[in-house]
């Protein structure tokens, strides 16, 4: 969407959206839970290019243009033919159809109230149920593992009610009455929402309530009766990236038209949105707006309402991020070493805080800037996430995650420093993820997901007790026996050292060359790969004899800012060699060969596997690139694309332009050369990255006699598929494409 929320500090941050594949992965990672105006300028389903001369296959950008789909409609065909109709697809399909629609799947939940009277909610997926049901027991039953859920809506009905395609985005539910949700809805699954006010008590849609037409939006409750609304309202208020540049502060019963503008913001910038900031330290409720203009994906303007009612900008570098509101100090982090408030040293990718209420009163006046974490030279701070009790810091050590409390020591004499302490909080194992699943200021309790490769899921309850308190397990989604899990670096091309983990099955022979072998990476918008349970990639993957590989190459966020900036911009390249340095490194290791190897890749992973394609086709024998950046040339005229030139490069400058040509996959293609047939997937209803990526490449190889496999989802939005049995069926014909390949 317009727009990445993130509620699990209890307040949202808001950046672009990046261009990560969600729920698709989920497929092969082992999900640990269920749980615009097509045509408005900036988000147009055409090509948004002012002139499309000499731009081959151009009118397969026109996404619902009958030429496009007619084409769409032939390669779904061939597709199908050759990927999906045997019986190892079906076996396929069926086993992740098992996982992922599995009824002992951990439901996971949000949280209100405390004792007896404290209640769960959980949005559910399953065979009967498949946009889902929104439902509610009591915290007592679902500790106890009971299901005693009382349904209070069904996406499912109301789509089939109001005879749209309706996919379910999530809820915001206003910071007191909290029964007053405004749900969100989109078509086919794309970025693009309506938002419309849902009673959770009356189980109804409320009559005169909030009603916002289809857009890509930004919405935030500033209290119960006001809402922070980005929304297009005509020329100049949408971005080049299609998102909104104006911020609205509507009052309920308001013609939103005629609300007040709050700020507006420029075109060229990437996005505008406002948050109100809350915490609550022993009882005492902290509040404060926030707008965020974002001039450039990573380069964000804070403005902060003052006393007069007047916005002043925060005096912090450009290439900061809050993250919060704790015992009454603004968390934040930099990207870049820089002295702010005078003489305060920061530092790059660690945790500060300061006095912003102090600030707010007397910006003129000495601010001490308090360190709160200062990962070392292997760890990655993460998050923080609010409790009603204070909050909780998360990071990575060595790829594996860690979770400490924090807790501030208030300076004993004014114009001190206050010191943060940080007390571990013991996992139920040091080698995989975690996750937050819930967390907010007005709770005590909290949620988090452990697991690892091998390890099923695991929730605990935390906030309760003194001690985390497991709830829930997951069973077993494949036999593990004999697997085993190893660590490596390999060496990339200019010495740097780049760790991946290995996972091997049962039996493996460790000299044949055989073996079937999957990579995965990604590498970009500072996004780390972390070690989650296997679920579906281990059953139809490693426990059928295949081994996987997760890379973890510069431009993620395994090893924090400098890891990512490692491979920004001009500096790409380094991304597309520590993938090669990986598959390399495997080879060597003598159980597989390139003949067995292949490589997957969603969205900006889609992007490095069809670079991968271009460069070293001589590495792969299999290519799988998933809603996939391909036309780096034109990627920023094209949906979201022009929030993302921070991260690659603009094309319209001739320099950045002629870095970009170096690898981008379209115009790399040669005709004549030797290429593995790779596999292209895509959505029609992906409003992020646009699904003309996809099918002008597989439009240009197929012009060129070049072997390519070809299907777009209809529906699915950027994650690929809206229903579990989309996603089961488009996960097995991956999966039997891979193994057709690698065997």
């Amino acid at each position: 969407m317009k727009y990445h929320m993130k509620y699990s500090t209890g307040s949202i941050r808001m950046a672009a959206a990046f261009p990560v594949l969600i729920l698709t992965l989920s497929l092969f990672a082992g999900c640990q839970s269920s749980g615009r105006r097509i045509a408005d300028e900036g988000s147009s389903s055409k090509s948004q290019t002012g002139s499309n001369e000499n731009v081959p296959f151009i009118e397969l950008e026109d996404v619902l243009g009958q030429q496009a789909l007619a084409w769409v409609e032939v390669q779904n065909r061939e597709s199908e033919q050759r990927l999906g109709q045997d019986p190892l697809f079906a076996d396929l399909k069926s086993e992740i159809l098992k996982i992922i629609q599995a009824k002992d799947r951990i439901p996971s939940i949000s949280i209100r109230g405390t004792g007896a009277g404290a209640k769960v909610f959980n949005f559910w997926q399953d065979a009967g149920n498949q946009k889902g049901i929104y439902r509610t027991q009591s915290l007592a039953d679902y500790q106890a593992s009971k299901d005693n859920w009382e349904t209070l809506f069904d996406v499912d009905a109301i789509a089939r009610a109001e005879k749209e395609n309706w996919v379910f985005k999530g809820l915001i539910c206003a910071p007191v009455d909290q029964d007053k949700c405004l749900m969100r809805l989109s078509r086919g699954g794309g970025d693009a929402i309506v938002a419309r006010e849902f009673d959770l008590a009356a189980k109804a849609f409320v009559k005169n309530g909030i009603s916002l037409p289809e857009a890509k939006m930004s919405l935030s409750w500033k209290d119960d009766r006001s809402l922070w609304v980005g929304a297009p309202d005509g020329p100049g208020t949408v971005s080049n990236a299609g998102y909104p540049v104006t911020v609205r502060l509507w009052k309920r019963g308001e013609d939103l038209a005629k609300s007040s503008v709050v700020m507006k913001g420029d075109v060229t910038d990437v996005s505008l949105g406002a948050v109100t900031y809350r915490s609550l330290d022993n009882g005492t409720e902290d509040a404060i707006d926030i707008i965020y203009r974002s001039i450039s994906f990573y380069q964000t303007e804070v403005f902060v309402s003052m006393p007069d009612g007047s916005w002043k900008m925060l005096p912090l570098p450009l290439e900061s991020e809050l993250a919060g509101l704790s015992q009454g100090m603004m968390l934040f982090t930099v990207k870049k070493d820089a002295t702010i408030f005078g003489a305060n040293k920061v530092k790059n990718g660690s945790l500060y805080a300061f006095d912003i209420f102090g600030w707010r009163k007397n910006p003129s006046a000495r601010v001490i800037v308090e360190k709160v974490f200062d990962p070392g030279p292997k760890q990655a701070f993460r998050d923080v996430s609010m409790t009603r009790n204070g909050a909780m810091l998360s990071y990575l050590d060595q790829v594996r995650a860690r979770l400490s409390n924090l807790k501030r020591v208030a300076p004993v004499k004014p114009g001190q420093s206050g010191q943060w302490l940080l007390t571990g909080i013991t996992l139920p194992g040091n080698k995989g993820a975690v996750s937050l699943g819930f967390a907010d200021y007005r709770e005590t309790a909290f949620t988090l997901f452990y697991s690892d490769f091998l390890t099923p899921t695991q929730m605990y309850l935390g906030g309760v007790t003194t001690a985390l308190q497991k709830v829930r397990d997951t069973p077993a989604r494949f036999d593990s026996t004999g697997m085993k899990v190893q660590t490596f670096e390999a060496k990339s091309k200019d010495g740097t050292k780049v760790p991946y983990f290995l996972v091997t099955p049962k039996g493996m022979n460790r000299t044949s060359g055989k073996t079937p072998t999957l990579i995965y990476a990604y590498g970009g918008f500072e996004i780390p790969s972390t070690p989650n349970y296997l679920g579906a990639l281990g059953k139809v993957w490693v426990e059928r004899g295949g081994a996987y590989v997760l890379a973890n190459i510069r431009g993620g966020g395994e090893f924090g800012p400098k890891w990512h900036q490692a491979a920004l911009r001009e500096k790409r390249q380094n991304s597309f060699d520590d993938l090669y340095a990986v598959a390399e490194h495997v080879t060597k290791k003598g159980f597989t060969s390139s003949a067995h190897l292949g490589v997957r890749g969603g969205s900006n992973g889609g992007l490095l596997t069809g670079v991968a394609l271009t460069q070293r086709p001589d590495l792969f024998a299999a290519v799988l690139s998933q809603v996939p950046l391909l036309d780096m040339l034109r990627y920023n005229k094209l949906l979201a694309g022009a929030s993302w030139m921070e991260e690659y490069g603009n094309p319209d400058v001739p320099a950045e332009r002629a870095a970009l040509a170096k690898y981008s996959p379209l115009q790399n293609l040669k005709a004549g050369g030797k290429y593995p047939e790779a596999f292209f997937t895509t959505s029609t209803r992906d409003d992020r990255v646009h699904p003309g990526h996809a099918r002008r490449m597989v439009a240009r190889m197929k012009e060129l006699g070049i072997p390519v496999l070809y299907y777009e989802n209809i529906e699915g939005g950027h994650a690929g598929a809206a229903t579990l049995e989309s996603r089961a069926a488009l996960s097995a014909r991956e999966y039997r494409y891979l193994w057709s390949k690698l065997q």
